[in-house]
């Protein structure tokens, strides 16, 4: 059996598909638009970011490096 929390159905084709929405998420997401792919969805469960509230508060300041 398959659960199908907050997913819509769509006709849309992507060239990617990003899993999750935390650091490492949003950070392929970067990448992905600074060389250039536009079609990508990023799925996530809760909300955007909502890993980072989970980190302890001295972790909170490290994040991925990825292009600018």
């Amino acid at each position: 059996m398959s659960e199908t929390n907050n997913v819509e159905q769509s006709d849309v084709i992507y060239d990617v598909i990003v899993v999750g929405a935390g650091a490492a998420g949003v950070g392929v997401g970067i990448t992905l638009q600074h060389v250039g792919i536009e079609k990508f969805v990023i799925v996530y469960r809760e909300t955007v970011g909502a890993s980072f509230a989970a980190w302890p508060a001295e972790t909170r300041f490290i994040t991925p490096s990825f292009p600018r």
